[in-house]
């Protein structure tokens, strides 16, 4: 739950924390379509291009520090502890390690790809707070003063 409402600067790590984890769906279509697949004995079903995961992987830290910002001034504990599991993630289980059989037991793999899963109510809720927001602000700047 969201505690107070946002200021000037939430609004502004609002919409930060948003375009930076928007850039982790292309993280997860890629374990969708790619790693799960692969953990299921299966032929990958896509594999997208090196260069948008590589900006993924380099945007997820920024990601993770704005939007950790951000529910800590709003208050919002439980996202940060879902936003902040991925550090847990990065940091112990990189995707390499899911990808190279025999490095991982599955359990730990697929824990890893649950991990990642966790960023879906994250991207959810900061596109959510960035749209509230903007539509909130476009209101406010069409609604005419009244005429005395």
């Amino acid at each position: 739950m969201t505690g107070s409402p946002p200021g000037t600067k939430d609004k502004w790590l609002e919409r930060l924390s948003a375009v930076l984890f928007l850039t982790q769906v292309i993280h997860l279509v890629w374990m969708s379509t790619y790693v799960i697949p692969l953990q299921l004995g299966s032929s990958p079903l896509w594999e997208p291009p090196p260069a948008p995961l590589a900006l993924a992987d380099y945007l997820e830290l920024p990601a993770i520090l704005a939007t950790s910002i951000l529910y800590i001034r709003t208050r919002s504990w439980r996202m940060l502890l879902l936003v902040n599991v991925q550090l847990f993630h990065i940091f112990w289980i990189t995707d390499e390690f899911v990808l190279e059989r025999g490095t991982l037991t599955p359990v730990a793999a697929w824990i890893a790809i649950f991990i990642d899963y966790l960023e879906l109510p994250v991207i959810i809720d900061t596109i959510r707070r960035a749209a509230r927001g903007f539509f909130a602000h476009s209101a406010r700047a069409t609604e005419q003063p009244e005429q005395p």
